[in-house]
């Protein structure tokens, strides 16, 4: 585990890659107001983010069962809204799906260019910053039950009109 620490907010990157590894150094250099931490496993993932307070995660598809640990960084509760990019050359169905199931955010594409590296954390962020005034929203509206049939959960607004008959 690699730590460059400057201050708040953080940034983690789960690559072994050296050429990942240095475009995000690269990069994180440039937004300064960002720290790094790199993690070459799961498990060293997994310790950072137990010691060290991080708001955005990125993960390099090729080193790390990445369906896995969207699902293990999800279950922590101070996690649940992280944006979390997954850098892959996969781009099929089946394997998006999967991964956004278990947690991602969404996708960086290889090669990586740091624009579109700029553009999705900006709009990782804004999605996050969105779901955090949902759910704070979600708290204020009362629990409806559950098994409300459809009649229950329609608001009408104008009911219709019914026409005499002559």
């Amino acid at each position: 585990m690699n730590i460059k620490l400057k201050k708040l907010p953080t940034l983690l990157l789960v690559s072994d890659n050296p050429l990942t590894v240095g475009f995000f150094e690269g990069v994180v250099d440039k937004l300064e107001e960002y720290a790094l931490i790199t993690s070459s496993s799961e498990r060293d993932a997994l310790e950072s983010l137990e010691k060290v307070f991080v708001s955005f995660i990125v993960i390099d598809d090729k080193i790390v069962d990445t369906i896995a640990l969207c699902s293990k960084i999800r279950a922590l509760k101070e996690h649940e809204h992280t944006p979390i990019l997954v850098i892959t050359g996969q781009l099929k169905k089946s394997f998006i799906r999967n991964v956004m199931k278990a947690g991602a955010t969404d996708f960086l594409a290889e090669p990586l260019e740091e624009d579109e590296f700029l553009m999705r954390m900006e709009v990782a962020q804004k999605a996050t910053q969105t779901q955090a005034k949902m759910v704070s929203l979600s708290s204020r509206v009362p629990k409806q039950e559950e098994d409300a049939s459809l009649g229950k959960r329609t608001v009408k607004k104008n009911p219709p009109k019914k026409e005499s008959s002559s």
